[in-house]
């Protein structure tokens, strides 16, 4: 709207094509016509203003989060840091595309020379948090997502995340249920997600069952993975010895993935869920196929953070159709 009452408005540009890059760049929606977008706001910001700081910035970001070109990412990000050294996304974005190329400690060099210079701001305390989760420092990750609930205690990913933390580390339910039950408003679907799979490890499965039919959206992602409300419902099913029921849950998840597929053919994170929901239904080839293809289409190499993910999930299939070779491999 503001690039249509000011077709002049440079940096309205740069903040649109950030919009687009971003969408894709989360999984949002990952589309060409968002590259395409974006790039365009981009080129046009260039034409109104040549030397804008911004749109070095929004270029950068269409390089990391469209197209998965770090280097030329870097490149934007460095011109932008002359004329803005103090503006703390750019040292976050730097960061993210250390982590997305597995340079963890720079990336946590970055992100928290950020938090420096926006103390405030809870999504960096967060981004830390993650950071140190992934470097198994997870003492320390406590400490940055009690930051950012205590500056943003409305947001409920940090929540989830101590909770994951407290798991990882050895904690006993008793503590993770104390983190579920301190969340404010428990709407988004990784709060009952939490709790689904609190419940699950424990062997409550109706409860596991409640929280699961509680998500009020068919299908989310969290970071590399893709997960359905339908395929969480199968899984419960299943452990109680509810074949049919089991076995029309994994039909709809597989009628909701193969939809959202056919919008989205370049988002490797729906087709490896897609594997394992094959898996469920003993489609063996499929199963392979799509696994395969997530790995193929979001290499480690590439994107250190969704990558191992898709491989798990690869691996994960040929352990349960008894290629213990393969999944070693």
């Amino acid at each position: 709207r503001a690039v249509q009452l000011d077709p002049a408005f440079a940096l309205a540009y740069t903040a649109l094509a950030r919009e687009h890059a971003h969408v894709m760049n989360t999984g949002i929606e990952r589309t060409e016509d968002h590259a395409v977008k974006a790039k365009a706001a981009v080129d046009r910001a260039f034409e109104l203003q040549p030397d804008l700081p911004e749109a070095y910035l929004a270029l950068g970001y269409y390089y990391y989060g469209c197209l998965r070109d770090y280097d030329q990412a870097l490149e934007a990000y460095d011109i932008a840091a002359r004329s803005l050294p103090n503006r703390s996304e750019i040292l976050s974005y730097i960061g993210a595309i250390h982590r997305r190329q597995g340079h963890w400690a720079e990336g946590l060099d970055h992100l928290q020379r950020a938090l420096e210079l926006s103390p405030r701001d809870h999504n960096l305390c967060y981004e830390v948090g993650s950071t140190l989760v992934y470097l198994r420092r997870y003492q320390e990750a406590d400490e940055f997502y009690d930051r950012a609930i205590a500056l943003a205690p409305d947001e409920e990913l940090s929540y989830a995340m101590k909770a994951l933390t407290c798991s990882l580390r050895g904690d006993d339910a008793g503590q993770i249920r104390t983190i579920l039950e301190s969340m404010p408003g428990k709407r988004e679907p990784f709060t009952q997600f939490g709790w689904y799979l609190l419940e699950l490890g424990e062997g409550n499965l109706e409860e596991a069952l409640n929280h699961a039919a509680s998500i009020q959206v068919e299908s989310f992602a969290l970071s590399g993975d893709y997960h359905t409300k339908a395929g969480f419902i199968g899984l419960v099913y299943r452990l109680m010895g509810e074949a049919e029921l089991a076995d029309e849950a994994y039909e709809s998840a597989r009628d909701v993935l193969e939809r959202e597929i056919a919008a989205r053919p370049e988002d490797g994170r729906i087709h490896s869920a897609l594997g394992l929901i094959y898996l469920a239904l003993n489609r063996e080839e499929d199963a392979i196929r799509e696994a395969q293809l997530a790995v193929e289409m979001i290499p480690v190499a590439e994107d250190a953070v969704q990558g191992p993910s898709l491989v798990y999930n690869l691996a994960l299939v040929y352990r349960y159709l008894g290629e213990y070779e393969a999944a070693l491999d």
